[in-house]
């Protein structure tokens, strides 16, 4: 009886360690395909960059026409000059740039949506009493008030027009 529970211990120990043995090489079969897929993934990325189309040289794209030729060679000056900075930039600031970037933008994009007043805010005032009043009495003008009517608002929008020119 002594013996064979001591055959049954030794089975039993060496089951365990057949099973830590298989957990193991499970576990190192995992790794492996993970690094295989991790190279696999870093190497896919390096030829979808080598296949990136080369942007056309910076004579053939397209000019401003106002500008001089002096100007145009300082602007592609300063372009070949943030290209070069940029390719040598790391991620934080690149994204610093990018912010730098969308700020003048919106800057400039709200300086361009500025329009021009032609007349005094109390001049506007009277006139947009004056254009409810008529509003309101349209149905009972002659045909001559209306059209003067029109005349003064054609006037008045062509005004605003060329003020925004």
């Amino acid at each position: 009886m002594k013996q064979s529970s001591t055959i049954i211990s030794v089975i039993v120990a060496v089951m365990g360690l057949l099973a830590a043995f298989a957990i193991g090489l499970y576990i190192k079969e995992v790794r492996c395909k993970y690094k295989a897929a991790e190279s696999k993934a870093a190497a896919d990325q390096q030829i979808k960059q080598a296949e990136i189309p080369t942007r056309p040289p910076r004579e053939r794209q397209r000019s401003p026409r106002n500008v001089s030729a002096e100007q145009q060679a300082q602007l592609t000056e300063q372009i070949d000059d943030i290209s070069q900075r940029w390719a040598t930039m790391s991620e934080p600031e690149r994204k610093a740039f990018r912010a730098k970037m969308a700020e003048i933008l919106q800057a400039g994009q709200a300086e361009g949506n500025r329009t021009f007043e032609t007349s005094p805010p109390e001049g506007r005032d009277r006139f947009a009493e004056e254009f409810m009043e008529t509003k309101n009495r349209w149905e009972g003008m002659s045909e001559e008030e209306k059209q003067k009517f029109r005349e003064k608002i054609r006037v008045s929008s062509n005004a605003v027009r060329q003020g925004n020119d």
